[in-house]
């Protein structure tokens, strides 16, 4: 059954809104948990996707399964490029963290798309129209400004070759690519997974080096949860926690 009303003042698109604004701007400074990290893309999913139905009507169906696809585009690690690329232009830095777990959000598009299908404006208001709009964009690039980054050029040494510890810490990590630090040459970096309680995961870039008597991690940067304000500590803790107490002892 059809609805009628305004669907951008709606209270429950309204309260989506205000839920991905007060998450990003308030509770993840605060609460420092998975939790939060999950309520974004919750919120916004249901709002992008509800936004783009009541806008564009007659391409819902395309728009709606865009959205999908570009989430799980985004919270993967082939999104890295484009990332680069829009960072390089120097307007505002974006980032994201990746876990794929986040698509458990993907359960909000269709929720979406069936509500705000079934509400028929029955008045256009252009100018508020436009703010609500205005505002939604505003929203939704907050919540994928990029995360602060902590330079740290800390090592831990281990007794294994090199070979074995690098199979430990990609084992121990939540996901892990190789990249260049100069971009011409062969992969020297690992950028890895970090779990920690605070956003459910921080990506962090090692190196693994040669030593005298085995090998060792050296960390050089830990990039905090997008939209916190974690303290150098906290990550760095988690860090240990979740990757150097689990490549485990030497044999």
């Amino acid at each position: 059954m059809n609805e009628t009303g305004r669907p951008l003042t709606s209270p429950v698109y309204l309260s989506a809104l205000t839920l991905l604004v007060a998450n990003d701007w308030l509770l993840k400074s605060a609460l420092h948990n998975g939790l939060t990290g999950k309520l974004s893309d919750l919120a916004g999913l249901f709002a992008v996707t509800w936004l783009g139905v009541v806008v564009l009507p007659r391409w819902r169906w395309l728009l709606s399964g865009t959205v999908a696809i570009a989430f799980v585009y985004w919270k993967s690690p082939y999104s890295d490029a484009l990332i680069a690329a829009w960072n390089g232009l120097n307007l505002f830095p974006i980032g994201r963290v990746v876990d794929f777990s986040d698509c458990v959000a993907l359960a909000m598009v269709p929720v979406a798309h069936v509500h705000a299908s079934r509400i028929r404006e029955t008045v256009r208001r252009p100018i508020t129209r436009c703010a609500v709009i205005a505002i939604s964009l505003l929203a939704f690039t907050g919540t994928s400004l990029a995360p602060e980054e902590h330079e740290y050029n800390r090592t831990y040494s281990f007794s294994i070759p090199s070979g074995e510890l690098r199979r430990r810490l990609i084992a121990a990590a939540l996901y892990c690519r190789e990249s260049s630090p100069m971009g011409i040459l062969a992969p020297e970096e690992l950028h890895i997974g970090v779990p920690t309680e605070m956003c459910g995961a921080v990506t962090a870039i090692v190196r693994i080096e040669e030593a005298p008597k085995g090998a060792k991690v050296r960390l050089i940067q830990i990039s905090g949860c997008p939209g916190g304000t974690e303290e150098r500590a906290p990550l760095l803790e988690a860090f240990e926690a979740g990757i150097i107490e689990k490549i485990g002892p030497d044999p």
